[in-house]
């Protein structure tokens, strides 16, 4: 069981669903905001009958904890994706200047009317 405050827990209301989820985002929430979390031990009875979690809610799971990445940290989701497609288009755009070396034949002022990059 998680604890916490009631007058802490307020002011998430509005990013909160009435789902499933509840809990995995009031504690993404506080752990985001460097808020404490205690985890309290407690006594329960096993579960009679199956589960009702499927695959499905494993990937709405993997939704929710990037999209409160995204509310409360975006730069430790977006900085290392922009980092990533930086790399991949500047080495992109040096091999199309590569290849357009290779293939013309008298390397000079001419090269400069002719397009080097590819649409991709």
């Amino acid at each position: 069981m998680r604890v916490f405050r009631r007058e802490v827990a307020e002011q998430y209301f509005s990013i909160l669903s009435n789902q499933f989820s509840f809990t995995t985002t009031i504690t993404l929430a506080f752990l985001a905001d460097d808020y404490r979390v205690l985890y309290v031990p407690i006594d329960y009875y096993r579960r009679i009958g199956r589960s009702k979690i499927t695959p499905k809610h494993f990937m709405e799971f993997m939704i929710l904890v990037v999209r409160m990445a995204m509310l409360f940290q975006p730069l430790r989701v977006f900085l290392p994706m922009g980092l990533i497609l930086g790399v991949v288009g500047t080495a992109k755009a040096i091999a199309d200047v590569a290849f357009f070396v290779e293939r013309t034949p008298a390397p000079g002022v001419s090269m400069l009317n002719q397009p080097v990059l590819s649409a991709s």
